[in-house]
């Protein structure tokens, strides 16, 4: 049972991902030019992780 529901929560975290609003940029020109996909980062005001894995991660008080 635990199994289907961290698959259940797995599945509707790329599901939200999937739906994100993407911005693609272009970097660079000719034969150096590549493109990065971003996305917003949300749920801002998140608590600090301060597991120390990885060293400290922190929060964001605003979306980016």
């Amino acid at each position: 049972m635990r199994n289907l529901l961290y698959s259940a929560v797995i599945l509707a975290s790329l599901s939200a991902i999937c739906s994100a609003q993407t911005i693609t940029e272009t970097f660079g020109t000719g034969d150096n030019a590549f493109t990065m996909d971003f996305v917003t980062i949300g749920n801002a005001g998140n608590a600090a992780d301060t597991s120390g894995t990885p060293i400290l991660p922190g929060s964001i008080s605003y979306p980016r």
